[in-house]
């Protein structure tokens, strides 16, 4: 069992997250900035890097923006186990449906082929030190003005304007992981040294109409409408290969539940503003 784990990504949500909810942990949660302290991975058994150069949504491949390369090479003569955090947009638009982790991979944009760069750049430095995890569209509490994530998207809008307008088809369906959720997919792999690659998705897709409806539920008031009527990028994960290993399994309920209770937590976060 793994337990001195070193966490790399302080802006990150999702880091921010996962050292949140594992409190009995040993962790220690640092910025990519510190990533050349000396003495930085002494007594590390585990790393989990969240930072991410923002270059890489929109621009290709370059060796100066790869953060988890640098890290990577710092590490790769220590007794350390490296979980990279991927993305399912590695993998090739004809495959988004039911995308396993044998399927192909030739990326959904510039971010999934530089995913699939860095994991490939890892595997050459690391080898069978390398956990890789492709998650599906990890939803939070990301209450962040300006923020480009799903959460936010949602959160922002309720929280600014009273209620969600969707720009795409409320009928499209995607993989909605809980941030929770994930969290316990990841503290499973830090605990356990497992190499290779893993989904990790809900293992079922919902509707982002059904999603917006059930935060709007949460929060207590407001509506969802929708702009557009087409349907855009669904997808869904086979998370088989995760839940037959760690036995962690989400599903619908877990995803209405949660998106409700993000609800919950903007309406009384704006009370708490308001006092």
């Amino acid at each position: 069992m793994k337990s001195s784990i070193l966490v790399i990504g302080r802006s990150s949500i999702l880091a921010q997250g996962f050292v949140a909810q594992n409190p009995d942990l040993s962790i220690r949660h640092v910025g990519h900035g510190n990533i050349d302290e000396p003495g930085l991975f002494d007594g590390v058994e585990v790393l989990v890097n969240f930072a991410f150069a923002p270059e890489f949504y929109l621009q290709p491949y370059t060796r100066f923006y790869d953060v988890d390369s640098r890290i990577a090479e710092r590490v790769a003569n220590h007794s350390i186990h490296y979980i990279m955090i991927s993305s399912r947009k590695v993998y090739s638009p004809e495959v988004q449906w039911n995308a396993a982790e044998i399927s192909m991979t030739g990326g959904m944009d510039v971010y999934g082929r530089n995913k699939i760069e860095i994991e490939s750049t890892l595997n050459r430095i690391l080898g069978g030190s390398l956990t890789v995890l492709r998650p599906g569209n990890i939803l939070g509490f990301e209450r962040v003005s300006g923020r480009q994530r799903f959460g936010a998207f949602l959160l922002n809008q309720l929280a600014e304007q009273g209620s969600i307008e969707l720009n795409i088809s409320p009928n499209t369906k995607r993989d909605i992981v809980p941030l929770d959720y994930f969290c316990k997919a990841l503290r499973f792999f830090c605990q356990h040294n497992l190499s290779g690659v893993f989904n990790i998705g809900a293992g079922e897709a919902c509707s982002v109409g059904e999603v917006a409806t059930w935060v709007v539920e949460g929060f207590g008031r407001g509506g969802v409408h929708a702009s557009s009527s087409i349907e855009v990028d669904n997808f869904q994960l086979d998370s088989s290969k995760l839940i037959q290993l760690t036995s962690l399994v989400c599903g619908r309920e877990a995803v209405e539940d949660y998106c409700k209770s993000i609800g919950r937590q903007c309406l009384l976060s704006l009370e708490r503003n308001r006092c």
